[in-house]
């Protein structure tokens, strides 16, 4: 490509790039504060949603615990993802 053409190009990125950086940083923190929310709430009701169930009557405590693992898990890696992505900004 020509030189001139390279250099306006990257030039219009980078404009963009510095207009694009504050309402990311904004989105960002409002999605680590939703996150956060989510996890305060799932730990408040950690005895409803992982606790033996009555009706199931395979709910031993390790499938239990499994069920635990996975939600802590998925959550631990979206907050890390979501921190990550805060930082580089």
């Amino acid at each position: 490509m020509n030189t001139l053409v390279t250099e306006q190009i990257t030039s219009f990125i980078a404009m963009i790039q510095h207009a694009g950086v504050p309402a990311l940083r904004i989105a960002f923190t409002i999605a680590v504060l939703a996150m956060s929310g989510v996890g305060l709430y799932t730990f408040q009701k950690r005895h409803q949603l992982f606790d033996q169930d009555p009706e199931v009557d395979t709910d031993t405590a390790v499938a239990r615990h499994n069920r635990i693992e996975e939600v802590i898990f998925v959550y631990a890696r979206m907050m890390l993802l979501l921190r990550s992505d805060t930082r580089a900004l």
